[in-house]
């Protein structure tokens, strides 16, 4: 399976939905996912930059942030993407009705988590962590909604 992403020329990555045309991983069997695989077990068995693009639907919010878990999950979607590959991420909205009604869910996103991914933003806060670098190029989120942002790997 990870052959056919390697040979794959501009691959779409789908972390934790099937989307059509995307080559798909998710934690789930048996929903259609082209490989099945613990989410939070890094590294993924994906070669490095084998994807121009990747997206992560309502998955961030699953992804325990102990011991360093949304970190990690961020550094390893970086070494998945070719250099200057775009990442969607779109996830309940911090504690909201529907995050708080999730069961599985366990990491709270807001725009602010985003700031740790940035070397350039304002705020300063890429220097607490000093993850992979990303930068951010579309924020957008409803307080009581969904959270989407796209990052660009630098």
């Amino acid at each position: 399976m990870t052959g056919e992403l390697a040979a794959m020329s501009g691959a779409r990555l789908s972390v934790g939905a099937v989307r059509e045309g995307w080559y798909c991983i998710d934690n789930r069997g048996g929903n259609g996912a082209d490989l099945t695989i613990d989410l939070e077990c890094f590294p993924y068995p994906l070669p490095d930059s084998c994807a121009v693009q990747a997206f992560a639907g309502h998955v961030v919010n699953r992804i325990n942030p102990a011991r360093w878990g949304f970190v990690l999950f961020m550094n390893e979607l970086w070494r998945l993407l070719v250099p200057n590959g775009e990442l969607m991420i779109v996830s309940y909205y911090g504690t909201n009705s529907r995050y708080a009604a999730d069961p599985a869910a366990c990491n709270a996103i807001s725009e602010q988590s985003f700031y740790y991914f940035d070397p350039a933003h304002k705020s300063g806060l890429w220097q607490v962590y000093q993850p992979q670098p990303w930068q951010i190029l579309s924020l957008s989120w409803a307080a009581d909604g969904n959270l989407e942002a796209v990052l660009g790997k630098r």
